[in-house]
């Protein structure tokens, strides 16, 4: 069942068909002297799919590109050597709740998506990172904790004094009045969410791929115990000279309370901030009224391109959604597909994903971004063997494969 979506998405990469279309780049400079990429509002009509997100459940457009030759070279010429005018700002406050306690395929699907780490590789850490001590049972599918016997203020007290997150946990400390943590999450049953035991540093845990797990259990678990982020979003709708429509956008993101991201950055990130509290707020970025220099006006010709080979993060939520395997099986899953030849490991460049070596022994080689599953014609031609069709939602699904009758 897992090899049948990674050749679900090479048949779709192979009867992929290319359309030629045009991409528009059109940056402004701000009061704080950068330069900004706008947004170009595009009909639907002309607007070009986002093919290479395929993983996405909604559907979604590529920035600035459209099929519309005509147009795209217009909205060019009007923008060279032009300013732009801020004709309307709106705002709107959002809101992102914590994470829910940790679970396996959570941690499975951080390690191979943010750690370049594989799944049975990330099991095989987190299983020595839990007889050495350092974190709970990493075999679980529970996301709640237990109202009665969890105490996190016993718990943090623990990481106050550490050098990379004790800051985090001493504020969490003070401003948690009770040990009772956060009724979210789902109970399955089995074993609690996986946390720290004990507070270390990079040298006590052994570094590399360990430091690397533990270090994600200990920022989710302190995550999942503190507020909302809470950020505003500017819209700028923006017009050029005799335009009678605003065919410009730039969406800027200031952050009002920091909750969870204090311990999990990379949220930050994911929401395209660009300020942060205790900095000045976009309000003193753009103005409505205000006219902006347009930096850069270019139009480049283009070809859509097929969706992209499945990431072993993708594999495993599909897995998990489509109840194939569990969370003690999924990571053996996928390495037996990988290490029985059926699909290759791959990098963005289509680069072969270098073994683990040593840490410090690859300080000259790339780094390697991506881990995509690439069927190899023996994978291909076993799922031939049972007459698998993509096309067959219900009968050669992964899910009916999964569970025989």
């Amino acid at each position: 069942p897992a090899l049948s979506f990674c050749v679900d998405r090479l048949n779709e990469i192979e009867s992929f068909e290319p359309n030629k279309y045009w991409k528009v780049q059109i940056d402004a400079k701000l009061s704080d002297g950068k330069s900004y990429p706008l947004s170009w509002k595009i009909p639907t009509l002309d607007a070009v799919e986002d093919t290479r997100k395929q993983n996405q459940n909604q559907e979604s457009y590529e920035k600035c590109a459209t099929y519309n030759q005509q147009s795209a070279n217009r909205v060019v010429e009007q923008a060279n050597g032009s300013d732009i005018v801020v004709s309307a700002l709106t705002k709107s406050s959002h809101t992102i709740s914590p994470p829910v306690g940790l679970n396996t395929v959570a941690l499975l699907e951080a390690g191979s998506k943010a750690m370049g780490m594989s799944p049975k590789n990330v099991m095989n850490v987190a299983e020595k990172l839990y007889s050495a001590g350092f974190i709970s049972y990493p075999r679980t599918e529970t996301t709640r904790y237990d109202p009665n016997g969890f105490d996190a203020r016993a718990m943090l007290r623990d990481h106050c004094n550490n050098p990379e997150w004790g800051r985090s946990a001493s504020y969490l400390l003070r401003s948690r009045k009770s040990g009772k943590p956060p009724l979210r999450g789902k109970d399955a049953g089995d074993h609690p969410p996986i946390t720290p035991l004990k507070s270390a540093t990079r040298d006590q845990v052994g570094g590399g791929a360990a430091w690397r797990v533990y270090e994600f259990v200990v920022r989710n678990f302190l995550g999942s115990l503190h507020n909302d982020l809470l950020f505003t979003r500017t819209t700028a709708s923006l017009a050029l000279p005799n335009s009678s429509e605003a065919d410009f956008e730039l969406e800027l993101v200031t952050v009002d309370s920091l909750g969870f991201a204090d311990a999990c950055r990379w949220v930050l990130r994911d929401i395209g901030a660009t300020t942060s509290p205790g900095h000045k707020g976009n309000e003193d970025l753009i103005q409505e009224g205000q006219r902006l220099q347009i930096t850069k006006a270019s139009i480049e010709e283009r070809k859509t391109r097929p969706p992209r080979f499945i990431q072993e993060h993708e594999l495993i939520r599909l897995m998990d959604s489509n109840r194939i395997g569990t969370d003690a099986s999924m990571a053996v899953h996928v390495s037996n597909i990988v290490d029985r030849g059926y699909v290759m490991l791959c990098d963005e460049i289509g680069q072969p994903i270098r073994p683990p070596g040593p840490p410090g022994k690859r300080k000259n080689l790339p780094r390697q971004i991506g881990r995509y599953m690439v069927p190899t014609p023996l994978g291909s031609s076993l799922l031939g063997l049972f007459d698998h069709d993509a096309t067959v939602s219900d009968v050669d699904s992964p899910a009916m494969l999964s569970h025989p009758t």
